[in-house]
């Protein structure tokens, strides 16, 4: 095959089909049965090409695949994924845009497993689009994960009372593997941090923040727990906000820890505790609680 028919295979496009290459091929001047014959050489010049394009080096990909891939390894992402995603495992993509991020599942039958296995397994797929100057205004700050949540985009606004004040866009866990995005307010001061969903509620974060329960840990505070027996004791999300923790980041961690997530109107503090115990997420949010409510009830036990 001459050098003309080989630029005239290598001009079709991957999904050039035989009824293409044969009309190409036959309009270089190519006979029938080279023509016939082109469909081999064909695939073989584009299975060389797949291979040098997977073969690249980094250096060869645009500065923008180059910054998603680095973006990727930098934020972080401590939400729920499907578990046993089979050989297509979970996905996980980050692009830079409008701040925004989903996660959904699909189920599907995985050809790895043995055919004795009677469901299909799930896989999770994640995309979140961070603000364009997430690397200078929220990774260089320190706010990429703020109270276990991650941060998408953060603004500085003019400080109050010594606070750093952002203007920041946030993801929540939901229900199953997805995701919500909320936006607001991130205050900061030292290792004190709060999420607002409002002017009115930021300001009443700072104004309060000298006031949050302080616990000395979550073994001390579930200790006083067990000596007032007040293990079963029963309470809603309202107390962590009472105890100084952030609405956001309660809703949070009962969507990932406590069983029927925020729809569920009490737990116990042995339920609450023992989630805290086997997931070591955020433990300070629990000890504050336990702290307060332990605290509630030793007063209430003197005025008796």
């Amino acid at each position: 095959m001459g050098p003309t028919l080989i630029r005239a295979l290598a001009a079709l496009p991957a999904e050039a089909t035989r009824k293409e290459i044969y009309a190409a091929l036959r309009a270089a001047g190519a006979s029938s049965a080279d023509a016939r014959a082109a469909g081999e050489e064909y695939d073989r010049l584009w299975a060389l090409r797949r291979r040098r394009a997977a073969a690249r080096p980094r250096r060869a990909r645009t500065l923008e695949q180059r910054l998603a891939l680095a973006l990727r390894d930098l934020i972080p992402w401590p939400y729920r994924a499907c578990e046993g995603a089979g050989s297509s495992g979970n996905s996980f993509r980050v692009v830079r845009g409008t701040p925004s991020a989903s996660s959904t599942s699909v189920s599907a039958w995985d050809r790895t497993l043995p055919k004795s296995y009677r469901y299909p397994v799930k896989s999770s797929s994640v995309l979140a689009s961070v603000s364009r100057t997430w690397l200078t205004h929220v990774w260089r700050r320190g706010l990429a994960q703020v109270g276990g949540l991650t941060t998408l985009e953060a603004v500085r606004r003019e400080d109050r009372d010594g606070v750093e004040v952002y203007a920041a866009v946030w993801v929540e866990q939901g229900r199953g593997v997805e995701v919500r995005v909320e936006r607001g307010f991130i205050a900061r001061s030292g290792s004190w941090s709060h999420h607002a969903a409002s002017e009115r509620q930021l300001h009443r974060a700072i104004d309060a923040r000298h006031t949050a329960v302080v616990a000395r840990s979550l073994a001390s505070a579930w200790a006083e727990v067990v000596r007032l027996g007040l293990e079963e004791h029963m309470i809603a999300a309202d107390v962590s906000a009472q105890a100084g923790n952030c609405a956001s980041g309660t809703r949070d961690w009962i969507a990932r820890n406590i069983s029927g997530g925020p729809a569920r109107a009490a737990a116990s503090l042995r339920e609450i505790h023992g989630a805290a115990v086997q997931s070591g997420d955020r433990p300070e949010y629990v000890a504050r609680v336990l702290a307060l409510v332990a605290a509630r009830a030793g007063r209430a036990a003197r005025a008796a």
